[in-house]
């Protein structure tokens, strides 16, 4: 006879869905499988590149249910991840700093900072158009804060995609100094616009992206996500490969500092895209519920499509 052991959860879970922020969801995750605080961080993320592949393959498949079913995955383990990365390691960790790469911020500080209510590309647009990158970026900011708060409650959505060539073909000393911008801009505004929960931080990125998730294809999309999960991983292995000194000089700080900058940024781009994938799939389902309404041959199927469509609106609740 088989028997399966089971040992009690380390917390009660009590967690509004509407309400939870990213961290509470964290938590909660890492009180569900305690047993991935042990794991090697690197072996974290390989989870979320393997579910991340598989979510690619099932998008080549047209198979849209298994598509959801799997970027769930991908985001539960992006949260663990998250986690992990932004809790100081144990002083007395041999080598901590290469174990485990930290991030001194939280894990929705970690979006926030990348997407502060508004794209950073388009910022930087805005920045590049109006701007001198000689300019001190806090006092920037400060003297042009009314300015670019009056742009983007006009411009609230991403038109990146009007200038894909300007965006891909940035200058890299103006991308540092536009980046520093974001942050500043981030920083400023984070104790009135920042979305609380994660729910909020979900409906904040559909709203920022919404032409882009209109107009890419699902395959777009789901390739952007792959490109960034591969992002992290190449980031990873930058900051794992990178020497640790004793003696740690004023330079070896800075390119740390860097590295891990770097890093934070394209685990916050692999949430937005799987944000943005669960929207695209939400489309499909609404473009289903028209054509149910268009010809409905059996009583009741537009009414139970949308019905269904209500159950995975938000990130949170495919979750």
């Amino acid at each position: 006879m088989n028997v399966v052991r089971t040992e009690p959860l380390t917390t009660n879970i009590l967690l509004n869905p509407a309400e939870a922020s990213i961290e509470e969801y964290a938590e909660v995750i890492g009180s569900i499988w305690p047993q991935d605080k042990d794991r090697p961080i690197w072996l974290v993320w390989i989870h979320v590149l393997s579910h991340a592949t598989e979510v690619c393959e099932e998008v080549r498949k047209n198979r849209w249910h298994k598509v959801a079913r799997e970027l769930g995955e991908v985001v539960v383990w992006w949260l663990t991840f998250a986690r992990r990365v932004t809790q100081e390691p144990a002083k007395n960790t041999s080598d901590a700093v290469k174990l485990v790469p930290f991030i001194n911020t939280s894990p929705s500080d970690i979006v926030w900072f990348k997407y502060p209510g508004v794209c950073p590309v388009c910022l930087g647009r805005w920045i590049h158009a109006h701007c001198e990158p000689t300019e001190q970026v806090p006092l920037l900011i400060s003297q042009k804060m009314r300015e670019i708060n009056a742009f983007f409650k006009a411009n609230p959505q991403c038109t990146c995609l009007a200038a894909s060539k300007e965006v891909e073909y940035r200058d890299e000393n103006f991308k540092k100094f536009t980046k520093a911008c974001v942050h500043e801009y981030a920083r400023r505004t984070s104790s009135r616009k920042k979305p609380a929960s994660m729910r909020g931080m979900a409906e904040m990125l559909n709203t920022i992206f919404a032409n882009n998730i209109e107009v890419l294809s699902v395959q777009e999309i789901a390739f952007h996500l792959l490109e960034e999960v591969g992002e992290v991983s190449k980031s990873l292995a930058n900051l794992f490969m990178q020497e640790i000194v004793d003696d740690e000089t004023e330079a070896f700080l800075k390119e740390r500092q860097e590295k891990a900058l770097d890093f934070a940024e394209e685990i916050a781009d692999a949430f937005s895209w799987s944000v943005s994938l669960l929207a695209k799939i939400y489309r499909f389902l609404e473009c289903a519920a028209e054509f149910a309404a268009e010809y409905k041959t059996v009583e009741g199927m537009p009414e139970l499509v949308r019905g269904n469509m209500e159950r995975i609106r938000n990130i949170v609740d495919l979750i």
